[in-house]
């Protein structure tokens, strides 16, 4: 698959692993939460892309924004770190419209 297409429609391997990564990473910050009294926790994604496929899927960076903002806590220490040459100011648009 050409990577100009990749965002088109999201296939179920990126489902999964988009879903694995938001449901792990809230959970391991509690981890760390209730071991050490973190300043901030920080998510890093050097391939964020658009933040959402063009059928409308949410991709991984809105899916952990998502899950980071039902916990008060997270929504105060987390900080969001992404980097794409070619999708971040999609990303942008994506995550403000969702956080806004």
């Amino acid at each position: 698959m050409k990577e100009e297409q990749f965002f088109e429609e999201q296939m179920m391997s990126s489902r999964v692993k988009a879903n694995i990564v938001a449901e792990y990473f809230p959970k391991y910050c509690g981890i760390i939460i209730n071991k050490h009294t973190p300043k901030q926790l920080r998510y890093i994604d050097l391939y964020a892309g658009p933040g959402k496929y063009e059928d409308g899927n949410a991709s991984t960076p809105i899916l952990v924004a998502r899950n980071c903002y039902k916990n008060e806590t997270l929504r105060k220490l987390v900080r969001f770190i992404f980097n794409d040459k070619n999708y971040s100011e999609k990303l942008k648009e994506n995550f403000t419209n969702e956080f806004p």
